[in-house]
């Protein structure tokens, strides 16, 4: 399994990444402006990448909605290392047949 962990400050374009990587799973960080948009998770999706968002400084009100409209788990940091491994085991995707 390829994990992305995004670090976008490194990353011209959050989308350029993830089409170069095709990740199994990205995690995502929501404090970045591109990429919490539809142009990320689209193609996300259509590479059947789970994904992960996570914030320290948006409200969760904010990225609910975000989250539901594609199907991607949420979370906050910090957060403990068996509740992470937990998030990533749920966050794949199956594979597509």
């Amino acid at each position: 399994m390829l994990l992305l962990a995004l670090l976008f400050a490194f990353v011209p374009r959050p989308r350029d990444a993830l089409l170069r990587t095709r990740p199994a799973l990205a995690l995502v960080d929501c404090d970045h402006d591109e990429a919490c948009t539809e142009e990320f998770f689209g193609p996300a999706m259509m590479m059947n990448a789970g994904v992960a968002i996570f914030n320290s400084s948006r409200s969760r009100r904010t990225l609910e909605p975000i989250a539901d409209a594609f199907g991607v788990t949420t979370f906050a940091l910090p957060i403990d290392f068996d509740q992470f491994a937990t998030l990533l085991a749920s966050s794949q995707r199956a594979p597509s047949p």
